[in-house]
């Protein structure tokens, strides 16, 4: 994992020069295929040392990316360290509305992050530009949260939250 990390640690330069296109970042003297494959073999690595030790927590290594290039712009020297931190966030998130969500069942988190990726990616796959993609995306994740939370207590609206008996 810390071989993979020191790898996407070089990766910033590269990756911005190539999203302008192979031909100019080679002729700005990045090696192109190489930086593609440094790209590929450490991101490999880095995803399968999560997974084998957080599990398959679906959605969050690709829609966390997006949401932070929308927000924070397309520099890999912000991307990479804000999508860590955001991915983290999310994930925080995801398990807490998990645990919460229906209080004496716990959900898996993976349904959670697989209730907010999917709709996710059926925006993104719209192909809208990134001022509107934010605002779908908002929209996206308010209905995900509240399909989530629709179900979430059962108990007719009066009735007390609590399974303890009222104190006298």
């Amino acid at each position: 994992m810390a071989v993979a990390c020191i790898m996407v640690a070089t990766l910033p330069r590269p990756l911005d020069l190539i999203s302008l296109g192979a031909d100019a970042a080679a002729a700005r003297g990045v090696d192109v295929q190489r930086a593609e494959r440094l790209a590929l073999v450490s991101a490999s690595l880095v995803t399968g040392a999560a997974v084998s030790i957080s599990g398959p927590v679906a959605f969050v290594g690709l829609v966390v990316p997006h949401i932070v290039r929308l927000v924070v712009g397309s520099d890999h020297r912000l991307v990479l360290p804000a999508s860590a931190l955001f991915g983290a966030t999310f994930l925080i998130g995801c398990d807490l509305v998990a645990r919460t969500l229906f209080a004496p069942i716990e959900l898996p988190v993976g349904i959670v992050t697989a209730v907010i990726g999917g709709p996710f990616f059926c925006g993104c796959s719209s192909g809208a530009r990134e001022e509107s993609m934010m605002k779908r995306l908002l929209l996206i994740l308010a209905a995900a949260c509240i399909a989530l939370g629709a179900a979430a207590d059962p108990r007719p609206a009066g009735s007390s939250r609590s399974s303890r008996p009222p104190r006298r």
